[in-house]
């Protein structure tokens, strides 16, 4: 019995929901491939000789015609199963390409229905009062604490989607890989939309960073804050402390006070990759030379200083650096370091949805269409606080 058939068998003996969850998890788990599984052969098996005909009949709406075999049709179990290929293939294809997404920022949920910009305040520590003295003498009342109006300003939600629609002529051709190739192209283009956009801010090719209604550059050599260098190289362990050295001079924006930053990230483009790893994952280092004339050189050994810092890459932000007009050289030198996820926030209003069209929609009358499956998301990418992230380059 082939595959399909088998599945007609358990959605009778088990019902279409169940038969769907087995189906997602054989998948999942890799017991079976859906390029394996032909849904014209599906067709058939639900919809017995006649399925081009009882197809169209289910999906305009009138009653379905029994095939030549005595067996039910079902055209309700044959649509929800090919859904649900489609379905499962949007959400792989888009999992796949958001792994380094989710390490670059982190994602707040939108709990108050405000698809505009989003005003959210920034609370910053307690201020020292240098003034009027910090000790609470004998008997005095403890001073309160005060928070002045301080906010960052979020970008609006925007939404991104694409349909996979389903012909009548491409199951009658079974061109199924064709089909399956269409649902994970949906699925790579929401999430290539959705990582190019936090790419743009973490390079520093787009600036949304707004702090109580005025704009800046999230990378600054001079300024309210310094967080990039030029002329940089990444050579060994000395050129990461130039970048960590950043790190120990940022201070608060209101209390003028050191911020703790624990960087946890590396990111270099795919070039420097093989270097990174060098740098990161030697187990000593050396300082200085020995020299048999002059024994006031001395060569000093000692193990990695650096920490141990997650590694990442991405073909994408290069892509982005060289459209922007920079040489390959140039795009090449950049390095961050720094914690990404206290930097850069996604405002999620919607995470990634794939619902199925219903029966009886114009698609199906006007462009013989008979099945369509819809993914979506709506979110922004946004700078939180661009004092957590550091960048070195040569431009």
């Amino acid at each position: 019995m082939s595959y399909e058939k088998n599945l007609k068998k358990i959605c009778e003996a088990n019902g279409l929901e169940q038969t769907q969850t087995a189906l997602s998890e054989a998948i999942s788990e890799k017991k079976i491939s859906p390029d394996r599984i032909s849904i014209r052969r599906l067709a058939e098996a639900f919809l017995g000789e006649n399925w081009h005909e009882n197809l169209r009949r289910y999906t305009t709406g009138q009653r379905l015609l029994e095939g030549a075999s005595s067996e039910a049709v079902d055209g309700s179990a044959f649509t929800a199963i090919t859904g649900q290929l489609l379905v499962n293939e949007i959400k792989d294809k888009y999992q796949l390409q958001s792994i380094i997404t989710d390490k670059l920022a982190t994602t707040i949920p939108v709990v108050n229905g405000n698809l505009g910009e989003q005003k959210v305040p920034y609370l910053s520590d307690v201020v020292l009062d240098p003034a009027k003295g910090n000790i609470v003498e004998e008997g005095m009342q403890y001073p309160q604490t005060t928070f002045t109006g301080q906010f960052i300003t979020y970008r609006p939600i925007q939404k991104v989607g694409k349909i996979c629609a389903v012909t009548a002529e491409a199951i009658y051709a079974d061109l199924t890989t064709q089909i399956l190739d269409s649902a994970r192209s949906v699925g790579t283009y929401i999430s290539l939309v959705k990582m190019y956009d936090i790419l743009k801010i973490m390079l520093g090719l787009e600036n949304p960073y707004k702090f109580n209604g005025v704009n800046y550059n999230s990378y600054q050599t001079t300024g309210p804050w310094i967080n990039k260098i030029t002329g940089f190289s990444l050579t060994d362990w000395s050129s990461v402390n130039q970048l960590l050295t950043l790190s120990y001079n940022m201070q608060d924006p209101v209390t003028q006070q050191p911020i703790e930053i624990v960087p946890t990230t590396m990111f270099v483009m795919p070039n420097q990759v093989m270097q990174a790893k060098v740098i990161l994952n030697a187990t000593s280092v050396s300082k200085g030379a020995f020299s048999p004339t002059n024994v006031n050189q001395i060569r000093g050994d000692s193990a990695n200083p650096l920490d141990d810092y997650a590694l990442l890459t991405s073909q994408y932000a290069y892509k982005l650096l060289i459209d922007s007009g920079l040489t390959a050289t140039q795009a090449n030198s950049y390095t961050f370091l720094g914690d990404p996820k206290s930097a850069f926030v996604v405002r999620s209003a919607k995470p990634l949805t794939v619902v199925e069209a219903p029966p009886l929609n114009p698609l199906d009358f006007h462009q013989d269409i008979v099945l369509s499956v819809k993914a979506s998301e709506w979110f922004s990418a946004n700078v939180r606080d661009p004092r957590y992230m550091f960048l070195g380059n040569n431009v």
